[in-house]
């Protein structure tokens, strides 16, 4: 949209007008975008009523406003774009949701410094065995699997920076599926190809995953977090969790979370990870302290404090 410099009108629904000069209006189309309306400039050599002086005014205005519009549409294309992206792609799908539950649930944890401080010493030793967390429902284990993850980007970060895929399952997944997403996932951050070529039959699978974590760990260290292992289904003995492997090949760690409510899960994980290297830890109730330090934190993002009764 141009205006030229001596000129400017405004046609706003079929009716001349001279353009609003708010500046807040553009703003509030960036935010809204079902707002806009159609605006057009036009320009003559005499127009009455219009001020001369007012011209500035009116193409700041529809300059404002054609940015505000270009904003609008790139971000709706954008969106439009992503949106079908994800239905094409169910990895894609699952890593920006999973990326989300990192920042959300880290940015919520309180105190728990003894329980990041094992995990990290996992992280670093010499060991062939997965490391299980557990706890009763709402005691923070995903705000520690969160913190603990963006802890390990950090510290982890020198050359060659270790390969840390983390799945927040929230609904009951089949073990193949689960499987399945981690194999596509380390071919495409690895650049190596994985051992899956077409359909494959549980045994198949299972073989290829341990196949894929030993090659890919061989190269470079892999951190696999895993949050609600409660919600990997029975189907196929899946809960069993015999198709993990129960000695982890070189280079590779599992941090693996599940609800204590779910004990034929826990039992199951404990069972296979039995041995002197052996990493276990049980989340508690935050105490009193840190309980007081969580409300107040999430009372703050509402500008809201505790007041003593």
């Amino acid at each position: 949209l141009e205006v030229p410099p001596h000129r400017g009108i405004f046609k706003r629904n079929s009716v001349m007008t001279l353009g609003s000069t708010e500046e807040n209006d553009y703003e509030r189309w960036q935010e809204d975008p079902s707002s806009l309306q159609w605006y057009s400039a036009d320009s003559q050599q005499e127009a009455e009523g219009i001020n001369p002086d007012e011209c500035e005014a009116h193409e700041k205005y529809i300059n404002n406003l054609a940015n505000a519009v270009c904003s609008s549409l790139c971000r709706s294309t954008l969106e439009k774009y992503a949106a079908s992206s994800y239905d094409r792609d169910p990895l894609l799908s699952q890593l920006v949701r999973d990326r989300y539950m990192v920042q959300q649930a880290s940015s919520q944890l309180v105190g728990r410094s003894k329980y990041l401080q094992l995990i990290r010493h996992y992280l670093e030793a010499d060991t062939t065995s997965p490391f299980v967390v557990y706890g009763e429902d709402g005691f923070g284990k995903t705000s520690v699997m969160a913190k603990a993850i963006v802890q390990a980007s950090q510290k982890f970060n020198k050359k060659p920076k270790p390969i840390i895929v983390h799945r927040f399952l929230r609904e009951k997944t089949h073990a193949t599926t689960f499987m399945e997403s981690i194999l596509h996932q380390l071919q495409l951050v690895s650049g190596k190809p994985t051992a899956v070529t077409g359909p494959l039959s549980q045994i198949e699978l299972i073989h290829a995953f341990r196949k894929t974590l030993a090659s890919v760990g061989a190269m470079q260290n892999v951190f696999l977090f895993v949050d609600g292992m409660e919600n990997i289904s029975e189907r196929d003995n899946g809960l069993s969790f015999q198709w993990l492997p129960r000695l982890l090949p070189p280079g590779v760690r599992m941090v693996l979370c599940i609800n204590a409510s779910c004990k034929t899960g826990l039992h199951a994980l404990q069972k296979r990870i039995q041995g002197k290297r052996a990493f276990s830890l049980k989340v508690r109730g935050l105490k009193e302290d840190e309980q007081t330090q969580f409300i107040e934190r999430i009372l703050a993002k509402s500008k809201r404090t505790l007041s003593e009764a």
